[in-house]
């Protein structure tokens, strides 16, 4: 993902676009229950800046990020890894 950033809009914008990605992860670490559950136990925070949202799962021990993907991406795409 980071590498089509990349060829596509240069250095700077890719390490925005991973620096977006790492505090989305750190929110969630720091208040996993704080985004909201879009299908069964599957949760969405919605990127600030980007069109992305990142879909986790909370369990008694971890979080489990499922995808990262663009607002306009099918969901079925990626739906069966929920």
């Amino acid at each position: 993902m980071g590498d089509h950033v990349l060829w596509k809009n240069g250095w700077r914008v890719a390490e925005n676009f991973l620096m977006k990605i790492e505090a989305a992860a750190e929110a969630i670490r720091a208040n996993p229950l704080a985004y909201p559950v879009v299908s069964g136990q599957l949760r969405r925070l919605v990127m600030k800046r980007y069109p992305f949202g990142m879909y986790y799962r909370v369990t008694q021990d971890e979080i489990i990020v499922v995808a990262v993907t663009h607002a306009k991406r099918d969901p079925r795409v990626w739906r069966s890894r929920e």
